[in-house]
């Protein structure tokens, strides 16, 4: 086997002591496994994975978990109460107008009841100039 053979070994870091010491003597005499030695390192550097700042992680991992904080949650519940509460509010609104015209049909305007509305307010204007001055 050809010593040149051996340099993933010596990249890789699978040589003993020994072997790496060989090896490296070999690397000052040959400069083609020193040339590829230089391109394997180059390729290990890059496909090595670098790691972001940890506050950039954390940041990250602050905006994409699923653990919300108490006062998030809260907000949450207040739009559900003012949901609900605009939808009481729509329905109360809506059943009441709803049976105002129905009020107004109900009273029946005979003669006799607009006599009997004429009346009362023929007493209440006596009732009202007893009272004043």
């Amino acid at each position: 086997m050809n010593i040149c053979d051996n340099l993933p070994l010596y990249v890789y870091g699978e040589m003993s002591a020994q072997e790496k010491q060989e090896f490296e003597k070999h690397l000052s005499e040959c400069e083609n496994c020193r040339n590829l030695k230089e391109t394997f390192g180059e390729a290990l550097e890059a496909r090595t994975l670098r790691s972001a700042p940890a506050g950039v992680i954390n940041a990250i991992f602050e905006k994409t978990s699923r653990k919300q904080p108490f006062f998030a949650s809260m907000r949450m519940m207040k739009l559900a109460f003012a949901a609900a509460a605009f939808l009481l509010i729509g329905i109360g609104y809506f059943a009441t107008v709803s049976h105002r015209d129905s009020l107004y049909d109900s009273y029946d305007y005979s003669s006799q009841s607009i006599n009997e509305m004429i009346s009362i307010d023929s007493d209440m204007d006596e009732y009202e100039s007893m009272f004043v001055i």
